[in-house]
């Protein structure tokens, strides 16, 4: 313990900011899904924002969507990984889980989001599934 009045070097150390947590997670995530991108996926770190990501995802083989690429934009919050990343469609698609602005209503991107969750994870287990699912039983 200090005297009364005095303080510790570590009382002098700032508290890193939410927002440096944020990037430094992000740019792990990034430099993991460049070293080893899903298959069919590309990762492009939008100009000199790490907060910002363009994907594109080709549509895979025996889909509607087979033969299209697809743009998508990532947008990372100063919070992240404690709020999920907003996904959207930069590329017009029609798919009942995707709305006509390009937002994708997936679960793991809202209500069920947690930490611990990468984007790898997000783009394997729940964007490239999107397309497989789809099929014409699907329009109604």
């Amino acid at each position: 313990m200090f005297p009364e009045g005095k303080r510790c070097v570590a009382d002098f150390i700032p508290e890193p900011k939410m927002s440096d947590r944020a990037a430094k997670r992000i740019q792990k995530e990034l430099a993991a899904m460049l070293d080893d991108p899903p298959a069919g996926c590309s990762i492009n770190q939008v100009g000199d924002d790490l907060f910002g990501w363009q994907v594109e995802v080709q549509g895979p083989p025996d889909s509607p969507f087979e033969g299209a690429t697809f743009t998508l934009l990532v947008t990372f919050p100063t919070t992240y990984p404690f709020k999920p990343p907003k996904v959207q469609f930069e590329t017009r698609i029609y798919h009942p889980n995707i709305n006509q602005r390009g937002d994708i209503c997936l679960d793991t991107l809202s209500t069920k989001w947690v930490p611990s969750i990468s984007m790898a994870q997000v783009n394997v287990k729940d964007l490239l599934p999107i397309f497989i699912k789809f099929g014409p039983k699907d329009l109604g």
